[in-house]
């Protein structure tokens, strides 16, 4: 296997001696400290210790541990496993060590059995939280209460978390109380749902000092398109409700091939200098977040971008999309496309398995907007040709076989479904996905539910919700600029999208939700907290959207929102003069202090620059 290839499958993107420099900087350049790195790669974030620290790595690569040893001498006392075993774990410092630091691996789900593939020792999500709960119990680190909220942590972590999660989460249980935390994460670190527990413990057990953004992506140039974070923290007893985190960002002029604070003379501290608090234009802003409030749904703290000064002089000014009625979420996920959907052919339906048809019966098929190939030129998608077909049989429709399983009683519940469909359902019953039966598929096995008259089969769909029904909603994966559309017809919208829908108590119209969301004010928020994929698409999540800080609008704006909206609705993609109108609206509630034409003109700007950096 290519050494690229096995480095994608293992989460291997190294960090490099000017990270590993600035970290040992930011810790204070401790002496005779003990250090590990449990996930340590080659070394790199260890080798600013080695010589004058106890230093301790583990490595799950064979190939990539003996580099590390070769790199490091017999300064450092590194370990081929995995540091999830439970035989890594009883190596493991027990009382804790003063530094814990580490790059974590971001392994995709999807390539867990790859992954396995190439090491002894990789171990399942199942595993991992299974051990680190059995070795915690022996660890002095934690008290009885705190040991108490990290099983419930661990318990609650699906197995859809990343294995990152549960990485920052051993560390966090390796740091002796006043001993610190070094960790190099993606800014996505603050937009992941299952990262939310982890960041709410790191909270709670540590005063975070510093937090670095490397805002134009150089750090990894060549290796990774992400935007990266340091984070620096001290395990105490108690983290006091003043408690300011130092948050620098730093733009593209700050570093070279050496450094990150190329911008700092030789005799000046990259610690010392960020605790002046002194910014230097379009090299590094730095400022003081109250620890208290990070993390809060709009607080500045996490809006770290270049217009972060327009946000921190209207804060006060700022409602959420929920506090408007709006909710969002991911649209709907079939669990077998391949049997669920189908492609429209007059009247008739095609399945991709094996090209089998069905008669276009409107009480089993509903149009469903399924991906953005499809769709149309326009903000609306009021059409069914810009649809493909989702098979949607509803409880009580059911095979002649399922239908002499009911009980005699209930049967009168149940109607048998029409002769096509029922040779359909039975050639997908033979089909393979992914080496497993359909009906076995874990996201399938679930439409199985009650019993008498409420039951349901493999094939049986739940009702729809709002989130599956959305009025508007927006790509989850964007080649370029993220683009809302409108949903009039209530089209099911598929998990390739994020949903919107509104309450009956909204004060923002349907119309007026499409017109914000096409905004340059959102389409800037949703470039600082997507994922840049390795090809350069923005991956959006619904619990980053959410967070959408929103201007307060009076009647007049909201209505006039609502009015450009339902202009939007009927224009082609792009129509520059309504998004500006919607933009002039949005900040000129706000206090911009250079000005509104120049502060649109500049949100216009950071836009483009993000959306070039990522796809070029």
């Amino acid at each position: 296997m290519a050494k690229a290839n096995k480095g994608k499958l293992l989460g291997q993107v190294f960090s490099g001696k000017r990270i590993a420099w600035a970290l040992y900087d930011l810790l204070g350049k401790p002496e005779g400290a003990t250090v590990i790195d449990p996930m340590c790669g080659c070394g790199d974030l260890l080798q600013p210790f080695c010589g004058s620290c106890r230093v301790e790595g583990v490595e799950i690569d064979e190939d990539v541990c003996n580099r590390a040893r070769a790199e490091m001498g017999g300064s450092a006392s590194v370990v081929c496993g995995n540091a999830f075993s439970k035989a890594s774990l009883r190596k493991m410092r027990h009382d804790g060590y003063d530094v814990v630091v580490t790059n974590p691996p971001y392994i995709r789900r999807e390539t867990y059995k790859q992954s396995q593939a190439l090491v002894r020792d990789f171990l399942p999500v199942g595993d991992i939280g299974k051990n680190i709960l059995e070795a915690m119990d022996a660890m002095s680190t934690l008290t009885s209460e705190q040991k108490d909220e990290v099983e419930r942590i661990v318990r609650s972590m699906s197995g859809l978390s990343d294995i990152a999660a549960f990485s920052c989460l051993l560390c966090m249980l390796l740091v002796k109380r006043n001993g610190r935390l070094a960790l190099v994460l993606p800014d996505s670190w603050l937009g992941r749902e299952y990262f939310v527990p982890v960041v709410r413990l790191l909270k709670k057990l540590f005063a975070i000092e510093y937090i670095v953004r490397d805002v134009n992506s150089v750090w990894f140039k060549g290796k990774a398109q992400v935007r990266t974070s340091l984070v620096v923290a001290k395990r105490v007893n108690h983290v006091s409700s003043t408690h300011s985190i130092l948050h620098a960002d730093l733009y593209r002029d700050s570093a070279n091939d050496e450094t990150v604070t190329a911008f700092l003379p030789q005799e000046i501290a990259f610690r010392d200098f960020l605790v002046r608090k002194q910014s230097i234009p379009n090299v590094c802003v730095v400022s003081a977040v109250e620890q208290s409030r990070f993390l809060s749904d709009i607080s500045s703290s996490e809006i770290a971008s270049p217009f972060r000064s327009l946000l921190l002089a209207n804060e006060e000014n700022f409602v959420t999309l929920s506090d408007l009625g709006i909710s969002c979420g991911q649209g709907f996920r079939s669990g077998a496309n391949a049997f669920f959907i189908m492609d429209n052919c007059g009247e008739t339906c095609l399945s991709r398995i094996k090209g089998f048809r069905v008669p276009k019966d409107n009480r089993f098929i509903k149009p469903i907007i399924q991906n953005q190939k499809s769709l149309p030129s326009g903000y609306t998608v009021a059409d069914e040709k810009y649809t493909l077909s989702l098979l949607s049989i509803g409880q009580g429709f059911v095979t002649d076989e399922d239908y002499e399983s009911v009980c005699k009683p209930c049967r009168v519940f149940f109607s048998r479904l029409p002769q096509e469909y029922q040779e359909y359902i039975r050639l997908a019953e033979r089909e393979d996905v992914r080496g497993k039966k359909i009906p076995s598929l874990s996201a399938v096995k679930t439409n199985v539910r009650g019993a008498g008259k409420d039951e349901c089969f493999w094939y049986t769909l739940p009702s729809f919700t709002d989130r599956h029904t959305g009025k508007v909603f927006m790509p989850r994966v964007n080649g370029g600029k993220v683009l809302a559309r409108y949903n009039p017809r209530g089209y099911i919208v598929d998990a390739n999208f994020i949903s919107f829908w509104s309450s009956e108590h909204s004060s923002l119209t349907e119309e007026g939700l499409l017109a914000l969301l096409n905004s340059v004010w959102a389409s800037v928020f949703c470039e600082e907290f997507g994922i840049v994929m390795g090809g350069g698409a923005l991956k959006l999540d619904a619990v980053q959207v959410r967070k959408l800080p929103v201007p307060l609008l009076d009647d007049n704006c909201m209505a006039s929102l609502g009015e450009l909206g339902k202009r939007l609705a009927e224009a082609d993609i792009p129509d520059s003069r309504i998004i500006k109108r919607i933009d002039e609206i949005i900040i000129g509630r706000m206090d911009a202090a250079c000005g509104l034409d120049a502060m649109i003109e500049k949100l216009y700007s950071i836009e483009s620059e993000y959306i070039n950096r990522r796809t070029k």
